[in-house]
């Protein structure tokens, strides 16, 4: 092989390996366009859903949102309605309470009348005792002065009438 021979060789060899390197670039290059294609329809779909889904949860947490603050309001006016409930409530212990106390003089000045009234009724009954005692000792005394005449009595009329049986 002659040097000509050689440095065409080489050169077709060259030539051949330069117009595989190109087409495997173009394939190379047609495959990554593919997959950017792919990838990007990919990632514009991911995107639209996930755009799609946060919007949904917006939605979904502006909605829970608006139920949690009109619950929180009600339990605010629960809450409020109870405070006024406690405060009538409050009001009325405290009125009871002066009530009692009120009531609580009251039956301590009923008591000492009550307790006055009991010694009256206990001197009184003292006094009607000393007084039953002299009724039931001058009741006896007389009752045995009618007893003595009533003996003297009888024992004149026993006279009377043993005079007039021996007559």
């Amino acid at each position: 092989m002659e040097e000509r021979d050689l440095g065409a060789l080489i050169e077709n060899g060259l030539k051949d390996l330069a117009g595989r390197i190109d087409e495997s670039r173009a394939e190379a290059r047609q495959r990554f366009e593919q997959l950017e294609k792919d990838l990007g329809g990919r990632i514009d779909e991911s995107r639209v859903e996930s755009r799609q889904r946060f919007e949904q949860l917006e939605g979904e947490i502006r909605q829970t949102r608006t139920q949690l603050q009109g619950e929180i309001h009600q339990l605010d006016g629960k809450i409020h309605t109870l405070d006024g409930k406690i405060h009538t409530l409050d009001g009325k212990i405290h009125t009871l309470d002066d009530k009692i106390h009120k009531l609580d003089d009251k039956i301590h000045i009923q008591l000492e009348y009550v307790r006055g009234d009991i010694r009256l009724v206990a001197e009184g009954v003292a006094n009607v005792d000393e007084k039953l005692d002299r009724h039931i000792g001058e009741t006896a005394r007389e009752f045995e002065e009618v007893r003595s005449l009533t003996r003297l009595s009888y024992v004149q009329l026993e006279k009377r009438v043993s005079a007039l049986e021996s007559r």
